[in-house]
């Protein structure tokens, strides 16, 4: 009998084996071929392809030179491991076609949690994934850091995730754009489809697929925009069908059936539910289509023009995207309407700045010469169809200027609510016992040091940062309310508003939460004195912020990073 010790290293040992090592097996045992869709499928071990001079006939290449017109062929194989990766292909920019490959993990090691990834791609772009099959996978295929793919009729069943396109851990500083996936299948998964931590990718388009009787069908997950999901049957899921959440915005879903999920759709961010009048919404199984449908969630979104019955025709969609976000009187504005679906090829661009001027063209920039707000229209068209995208753009002039309190208003509120984006609002050494909402951009407030207190008198969040590129500096900031924070940046709505802030050189103790982060990007915190709060710093879908030369001490909790706080850096 073997002690105690001795199973337990065994085990240790064979599971570091399967979560570090590739473990394949080959299901028939006496022929090397199989059957599978009327394909003949030749069995063959992982396949690892690390860039362009992979593609070789040992890595299951069976033609093709690379190029577009003659693409690497990866063709006919069927792969059978435990743990590990099917077809693993990184870092390529030649092109190729994986075509008609089974991949499928155990069932019974899948049940707890070990189980492979069926197809995997890191830094690729020009690849194709076609009428492949993916069983039994932690994903069943997986694109990181990879752009201008295409996935089309492929089927992933009783995955983990049945395809996902995912940014974690190094999605700010890396993208994913302009990759398809149509006319698949994703089934009994527990999501059907994932996409995660994707801040800085753009037009990646799901359409024409199945997607049915998984936990969730579609997930939207942290930082997801500008995606569209067109043509799509989505049924039969156990928890929802479609779900964005986490500051996932500016996504359009349209022109799909949405059939007995437990709920159809949630959207805790602000998206697009439909496509206008010609075109309409989405069916929506069980709905009434004289009234809206309203999209459960944070976001408060509605479907206004929820389908009759069954959308049978391809919708036309004009949408698009602009930077920088808030652009500055004088600044280059870049437009662009490749996130439009046009299944015609032959299409125009027409674009109305709101200004009085118009430019032609699937990218355009412009220059605007007064600040204020306006309404830029893209009109996409060809021979037949039209349609048209309005979005409202604003244009800041900063103004160089300065408010001194108490000298010129006796509060810290009315200074702001005086200023003008580019002012300084100069705070002399005293006590103010105000609660501050900040919600002008480029506004700094600078105090005379620890001596110049802000209390909140226990009524709140003492200062409420809800704009972008806002300076606090100088201040002892103090007497939050219970779950108040002494700084709160961003609103707690699941969409970015304020970032770009810097918190500096500010004693902040005696809130219930120090500094606290929703919904906030590229914010610099440094040299704090964050002392005696309940939490000193909390995070909560907050990423690529910067934390340095902090003393952060005598907190209950000294940081806090809950869901969706990545790429953060906190450094001395």
């Amino acid at each position: 009998m073997l002690k105690k010790g001795v199973v337990f290293t065994v085990i240790a040992l064979v599971t570091t084996f399967l979560f570090t090592n590739s473990l394949y097996f080959v299901v028939a045992e006496s022929e090397d071929v199989v059957n599978f869709q009327k394909t003949l499928l030749t069995h063959h071990r992982p396949i690892h392809i690390e860039g362009n001079n992979g593609f070789t006939a040992g890595n299951g290449v069976t033609g093709g030179d690379g190029t577009p017109e003659n693409p690497y062929i990866i063709s006919n194989w069927v792969i059978s491991l435990a743990a590990g990766y099917g077809i693993r292909v990184c870092n390529t920019d030649v092109y190729f076609v994986i075509e008609n490959c089974c991949i499928s993990g155990n069932e019974i090691l899948s049940s707890i949690d070990i189980s492979p990834i069926g197809i995997y791609f890191n830094n690729v772009t020009n690849g194709r994934i076609v009428n492949c099959t993916c069983i039994n996978c932690g994903f069943g295929i997986l694109l990181v850091s990879s752009s201008n793919n295409t996935v089309e009729g492929c089927c992933c069943e009783n995955d983990a995730h049945g395809i996902s396109i995912n940014g974690c851990p190094c999605g700010y500083t890396t993208s994913s754009d302009n990759n398809i996936i149509k006319n698949c299948t994703f089934s009994n998964c527990g999501d059907g489809v994932y996409f995660c931590c994707l801040p800085g990718s753009s037009n990646n388009l799901i359409e024409d697929c199945l997607v049915s009787n998984n936990r969730r069908g579609v997930v939207l997950d942290h930082c997801i925009h500008y995606t569209l999901i067109v043509g799509c049957n989505i049924s039969d899921n156990k928890e929802v069908g479609v779900e964005i959440i986490s500051a996932s915005s500016h996504n359009y879903i349209s022109n799909n059936i949405f059939w007995k999920n437990k709920e159809h759709a949630r959207d805790n961010c602000k998206n697009i539910w439909d496509n206008g009048p010609i075109f309409g919404g989405n069916y929506w199984e069980g709905h009434n289509t004289s009234t809206p449908y309203e999209i459960p969630g944070m976001g408060n979104s509605r479907d206004l023009y929820p389908l009759e019955k069954e959308p049978k025709q391809k919708p036309f969609i004009a949408f698009f995207s602009s930077s920088p976000h808030l652009p500055l009187l004088g600044q280059e504005v870049c437009f662009d309407a490749t996130p439009s679906y046009t299944p015609m090829k032959t299409v125009s661009y027409e674009w109305d700045f709101g200004d009085g001027t118009h430019s032609n063209g699937c990218t355009v920039k412009h220059v605007y010469s007064k600040e204020g707000w306006y309404n830029v229209t893209l009109k996409v068209a060809n021979e037949t169809v039209n349609d048209t995208f309005t979005q409202l753009i604003h244009v800041v002039e900063l103004t160089q200027g300065a408010i001194h309190v108490p000298d010129v208003t006796a509060t810290i509120q009315k200074a702001i609510d005086n200023a003008k984006p580019g002012y300084t609002i100069c705070v002399e050494n005293g006590t103010y016992y105000e609660n501050i909402v900040v919600n002008k951009p480029y506004l700094t407030l600078v105090g005379s040091g620890y001596r110049t207190i802000i209390d909140g008198r226990k009524k709140g969040d003492v200062i409420y940062i809800t704009a972008p590129f806002v300076t606090i500096t100088n201040f002892t900031i103090r007497n939050s309310s219970l779950g108040g924070a002494g700084v709160q940046l961003g609103k707690p709505d699941y969409i970015v508003d304020a970032l770009g802030c810097y918190i500096k050189n500010n004693q902040i103790s005696g809130n219930s939460i120090g500094i606290n982060m929703s919904e906030t990007e590229c914010n610099t915190v440094e040299r704090n004195v964050v002392t005696e709060n309940l939490v000193g710093i909390h995070s909560i879908r907050s990423y690529n912020n910067t934390f340095t030369f902090n003393r952060v001490f005598l907190n209950n909790i000294g940081f806090l990073f809950e869901y969706g706080s990545n790429w953060n850096k906190i450094t001395n």
